[in-house]
């Protein structure tokens, strides 16, 4: 048995599930189960959406399969929290010193059975480590697995398949209608800003907020690859920019250099996967330093497409390069 934790929000829950369908794909004969227990009064706001917004959508191939409690205590060395708002923080309390026995007990047993890809306390691994651990694995043994695997070897060979699972609900709102309909009848191409909590004094010495640079830099880039490709088809460039922002009185005013652009808004809280939604409909995009626009242009297929996604990522750390043509880092 393999159980893979999925946790923080949907960009990086997204990955998670690519990455679980790697491991059914290479583990075909194991039970490979998700634990999803980390959202139980958790966490910064986070909600567990890949279900409510990936299942049950028509021609979809998206299924998951849950690890009991048991389960996950017995892989994992500790009671999960299953309880959200009021007692799920008493909860919370009264299973610290059980949980600290069991690590005292069986943690230490199965030390080596538990792979973390970002451990806190043992010695860290690479990628390249972490990712040949995690695809030799002995199924004679049980194995529990953390993780973001956010890097292109975790996704790359199987993202057609994933993207036959992660189909987007049939839009029904009418701004969005609105919207994709603009999207359709341009060159259109998605800019993504995120502010909001990179701000918080949780993340921001963590990560970075992208500056004018970097989004000037990705424009002009972009603006000459649909003129280039336009001229070649013997037509007009049509170029619109379609700004999602958590922040759009900010993109309001620090984005009035680009001129024939749309500000887009209505997606909060349920509605926020739209936005993506959006995303990997325009014909292009330039993505920030987000797993959420990283998804918006994974699930892109439109032809001729070109994604420009950004050098930096964290404060410590440069974002990886993708092998894949189409992704061009600025």
């Amino acid at each position: 048995m393999i159980i893979l934790r999925i946790t923080s929000g949907l960009g990086n829950q997204m990955f998670q599930y690519a990455f679980y369908t790697l491991l059914q794909e290479k583990y075909k004969d194991t039970e490979i189960l998700c634990d999803t227990t980390w959202f139980h009064n958790n966490h910064e706001g986070r909600e567990y959406e890949l279900e409510k917004i990936f299942s049950g959508v028509n021609g979809s191939l998206f299924e998951i399969k849950k690890a009991s409690v048991s389960q996950v205590t017995n892989l994992s060395g500790r009671i999960p929290n299953l309880f959200d708002g009021s007692f799920g923080k008493i909860f919370d309390k009264i299973r610290r010193y059980p949980n600290r026995l069991l690590k005292d007990i069986k943690l230490k047993k199965r030390l080596p059975y538990i792979l973390e890809q970002y451990p806190e306390v043992t010695s860290p691994v690479s990628e390249d480590e972490f990712f040949d651990a995690v695809m030799n694995l002995d199924t004679s043994k049980d194995y529990y697995i953390t993780g973001y695997f956010i890097e292109e070897k975790f996704y790359s060979k199987i993202i057609d398949r994933v993207r036959e699972k992660l189909l987007f609900p049939v839009i029904s709102e009418e701004w969005n209608l609105e919207y994709a309909d603009k999207i359709s009848n341009c060159d259109s191409v998605s800019i993504h800003v995120r502010r909001g909590d990179y701000l918080s004094d949780l993340y921001k010495d963590k990560f970075l907020t992208l500056g004018k640079e970097y989004y000037e830099k990705a424009v002009e880039y972009v603006t000459n690859y649909i003129n280039g490709v336009a001229q070649a088809e013997n037509r007009a460039a049509d170029i619109r920019f379609f700004i999602f922002s958590d922040d759009a009185e900010f993109v309001m005013k620090e984005f009035d250099w680009i001129k024939n652009k749309t500000i887009i808004t209505g997606n909060t809280q349920e509605k926020s996967f739209r936005d993506m939604q959006l995303m990997s409909m325009c014909r292009h995009n330039i993505t920030a330093n987000s797993t959420f626009s990283q998804w918006g242009a994974l699930l892109n297929q439109s032809p001729n497409h070109i994604t420009i996604y950004p050098k930096t990522y964290m404060v410590d750390s440069d974002n990886e390069i993708k092998s894949d043509e189409s992704w061009v880092r600025i």
